[in-house]
């Protein structure tokens, strides 16, 4: 796995880094899972790719308010990013791939990060998915006892090359 510590950028700069990641992986051309670790700043606000911004969003207001928002690559909804890291997990699947299915890769992923905030103290469980969450139509998703959101997750899987 590569681990990109990529630093903080806005919101539009953060999600064509990600569409990159994910157009690589597509053509095939993304041998090994990248785990990008980034920030937002400035403070901006990403939409999942099927929701419309025009619908969503108060864009006048927004631009007039200088906050610059995007359209993730992934599905789930808008979400304000301040102070906070944000990763992103590009990889291929299949036999040589993170995992066989979307559903193995997210459920590995989740593990992964488990792993990770236990290490740290956070004490977390995984569990089945929880629709009013929105985390993924795979089924896994995180939960950690602090008081507001410790991480959210949101899976969204791309045809590679190889189909």
């Amino acid at each position: 796995m590569i681990l990109w510590r990529d630093g903080a950028h806005d919101a539009r700069e953060n999600m064509a880094r990600d569409a990159r990641l994910l157009a690589a992986c597509e053509s095939g051309a993304l041998a090994r899972p990248v785990l990008r670790l980034f920030q937002f700043a400035p403070a901006g606000i990403t939409l999942g790719s099927s929701q419309s911004p025009e619908a969503e969003l108060d864009l006048p207001r927004l631009e007039g308010a200088g906050i610059v928002w995007a359209v993730r690559p992934t599905g789930g909804r808008a979400i304000w990013h301040d102070e906070e890291w944000t990763f992103s997990l590009t990889a291929p699947l299949g036999p040589e791939g993170w995992a066989p299915d979307p559903t193995a890769a997210y459920a590995r992923t989740c593990g992964m990060l488990a792993v990770a905030l236990r290490a740290l103290g956070v004490p977390v469980e995984l569990s089945a998915g929880d629709d009013d969450l929105k985390l993924s139509a795979a089924g896994a998703h995180l939960s950690a006892a602090l008081d507001g959101q410790v991480l959210g997750s949101v899976a969204d899987v791309a045809p590679t090359g190889d189909a």
